[in-house]
């Protein structure tokens, strides 16, 4: 293994000198209902650093069942807002199996002194935990000083412990790939345009500072990218060792740097790596780099996502979001005339926002003419801004309901049954909206993904008219 991870001779006396579980929760959230179904990268990423000095076990019980626990030494947990829950339950039998139980994710990175004081967990790793989680056991292993360690919060003697934040791995060429191994792929269904997909990660952090993102304190605000050849490596192994022909870029911005952006495109193409992909962008990056979108589109890009919000001014700044509103129509238009579809996110449920507010944010959705569109409500998760700006406003702390399709901040002028309605009002708008259903309709049949896409838009329907709010228990 390459770089500072693991020193061949400070572990050559501690390999396998554990036995470790990694546990992904079970999800049941709108994406894991109606998104592409993937292995945990972050899991993945874990496991690649901990496998050749550990007995490492990984389980996404999203598709496997629950192994005996009392086989393993170490159980880390994985876990977001809306499956904190699962994963304190999953905790719990653990430390009931006599394992010492470490858990991370953006959630416990956040609150990680309500998850010590469940009394289930012994460690909570907070940020990116490549290095740290190794760190950790050397801990255990060697008894050090609790002073010693770095991006980990505990309780000892009944006193809580958040220990100074770690530095993220900075060259992340050195991390391995995540290792897709440990899992059994059959058993996930994410497609790209009838081609089945896989996952990929490219850079870390997040310059920009919008409100109702946590990226940039959970991952920094320092960007930091792989290598031009270091990606295409990992997808040329993606394409002819597993057999993709299709993956998902799962960056916040993949589009931060043109020119990197422009040599992975060169490079696929060099290598005739014949794979589609989807990606994240800002449109303002598309606008002003055409040639960038140019080259993707001949290296596969399909499918362009952009965080488009709101077309009010006002409320965009208020997100922090620092995208002038009218260059998105141009962005669009752009990205079509390369072939390449634009989806658009659109926040609903900003607390100053009317109902006039909203329905003329699905008006412009369907002026803009999108090939697909993502509604959500905005939703102030623990480390965005947000969650601190609205601490009074919010209706609930059940964090099964932070699912982006819950109202959960109280505004100033709507109901939470309202927000429901405009949110199931403007996803029935879009999808059914009469100049372009029968288009969109013959195109997925066509592509053979006709039923899939029903099948997800039912589930949006169904659970936007299902999911409850609650009053703060």
């Amino acid at each position: 293994m390459k770089g500072h991870y693991i020193d061949k001779n400070l572990y050559m006396s501690y390999k396998l000198n554990m036995k470790i579980l990694l546990l992904e929760p079970q999800a049941k959230t709108p994406y894991s209902i109606n998104w592409s179904s993937s292995p945990p990268l972050g899991l993945a990423y874990l496991a690649s650093v901990l496998k050749k000095n550990h007995d490492v076990t990984v389980v996404d019980l999203n598709v496997d069942s629950m192994p005996n626990l009392s086989n393993f030494e170490l159980i880390g947990i994985s876990s977001l807002t809306a499956t904190i829950d699962n994963a304190l339950k999953l905790a719990k039998m653990a430390k009931q199996a006599g394992a010492y139980v470490v858990m991370g994710g953006v959630h416990p990175t956040f609150m990680d002194r309500d998850v010590l004081k469940t009394g289930f967990v012994d460690f909570v790793v907070r940020g990116e935990a490549e290095e740290t989680f190794p760190e950790l056991i050397r801990y255990l292993k060697r008894n050090k000083e609790l002073s010693a360690l770095k991006g980990v919060s505990t309780l000892k003697d009944g006193k809580f412990y958040r220990l100074p934040d770690a530095i993220p791995p900075q060259n992340l060429d050195d991390i391995p790939f995540p290792d897709r191994t440990f899992f059994n792929l059959k058993k996930y269904e994410g497609h790209l345009q009838g081609e089945k997909m896989m996952t990929i990660i490219t850079s870390r952090g997040c310059p920009y500072n919008c409100s109702f993102c946590s990226t940039p304190r959970f991952n920094g605000r320092k960007w930091r990218a792989r290598s031009p050849k270091n990606v295409v490596d990992e997808i040329e192994m993606i394409y002819r060792d597993l057999g993709y022909r299709a993956i998902y870029i799962m960056d916040d911005n993949f589009t931060i740097n043109p020119e990197r952006v422009i040599k992975i495109c060169d490079e696929l193409l060099k290598r005739k790596i014949k794979i589609i992909w989807w990606a994240m962008a800002r449109a303002d990056s598309v606008v002003r780099n055409q040639d960038m979108i140019r080259i993707m589109a001949e290296s596969g890009a399909r499918e362009i996502f952009l965080g488009l919000e709101t077309p009010n001014p006002s409320v965009l700044n208020s997100y922090q979001k620092r995208t002038p509103v009218d260059v998105y129509p141009a962005a669009i238009k752009i990205l079509k005339n390369y072939g390449i579809k634009a989806w658009g996110a659109f926040i609903l449920g900003h607390p100053s926002e009317k109902k006039e507010d909203i329905l003329r944010t699905i008006k412009y959705s369907k002026e803009l003419e999108l090939d697909e569109v993502q509604f959500t409500i905005l939703t102030p998760f623990p480390g965005t801004p947000s969650f601190y700006t609205y601490q009074d406003r919010l209706l609930t702390r059940d964090w099964r309901l932070y699912n982006t399709i819950t109202p959960i901040i109280e505004m100033d002028y709507l109901t939470p049954e309202e927000i429901k309605y405009l949110l199931t009002k403007a996803y029935i708008e879009f999808y059914f909206y009469r100049a372009r259903i029968v288009k969109k309709l013959f195109a997925e049949i066509k592509a053979g993904v006709f039923w899939k896409s029903q099948i997800r838009r039912i589930n949006n329907f169904l659970l936007n008219k299902n999911i409850k709010t609650t009053g703060i228990p």
